[in-house]
């Protein structure tokens, strides 16, 4: 709520100082684009803290939970309940198993962090797994697991990895860089040679950031 009052008077104060620049701001088309990536920065932030609130992680876990015991209810009669995800490695121990089995578990226990009770086959499903797996697999599971957590908790991760995260990065991004792109074009007389060196490097610096940032996602 705190991010989301000081967006609402963020962006009206912004609008009264820009106004006053008009007519004669040549550079009003960048400054506007600009402000877009900033609103929708702000607002990704805003809405990603919302969605990681106790509140709203009980209600998407409890959906969740509901999903899983209607996929176990609709299961035809005679075929196994336990996941093969859930399920031991066999001796195939890579990488990518363990992430996926860190996912699995994660979407069992994430509901304990809010104070949910898990049912007893999934308690005796993750028994049964890590105890026919090694040590050192375990505690990589958990890791993993515990970084999903965290993630949840302390990143964007919610928003960014929506339909609605992705278009409003790509919105943001593609913002600055046009706006770099116009004031490299723009006629910089009477601008003092300082301030255009910092405005190249705050928006070189901003696209560098999100760049790494969507490198990073990706991967």
């Amino acid at each position: 709520m705190r991010h989301f009052v000081g967006l609402v008077v963020q962006i009206p104060a912004f609008h009264k100082i820009f106004i006053k620049t008009l007519p004669d701001n040549k550079l009003r088309v960048p400054t506007t684009l600009i402000a877009i990536a900033c609103t929708v920065k702000y607002g990704e932030r805003t809405r990603a803290l919302h969605l990681a609130s106790v509140e709203n992680l009980k209600k998407s876990f409890v959906k969740s939970l509901r999903l899983h015991l209607k996929s176990n209810i609709t299961r035809p009669q005679g075929a196994s309940t336990q996941s093969n995800t859930g399920a031991s490695n066999n001796g195939q121990d890579t990488p990518g198993k363990r992430l996926e089995m860190a996912f699995h578990y994660f979407q069992i226990f994430k509901g304990l962090v809010v104070d949910m009770m898990l049912e007893y086959s999934q308690l005796l499903e993750s028994r049964n797994s890590f105890l026919n797996n090694d040590a050192r697999e375990t505690f990589e599971i958990l890791k993993m697991e515990l970084k999903l957590l965290y993630e949840v908790f302390f990143t964007k991760v919610l928003a960014a990895y929506s339909s609605w995260g992705v278009l409003i990065r790509s919105l943001a991004y593609y913002n600055v860089l046009v706006a770099l792109i116009m004031f490299f074009l723009i006629n910089k007389a009477g601008i003092h040679r300082v301030d255009v060196g910092i405005t190249y490097s705050l928006l070189a610096g901003v696209i560098a950031l999100d760049s790494a940032r969507e490198m990073m996602l990706i991967m």
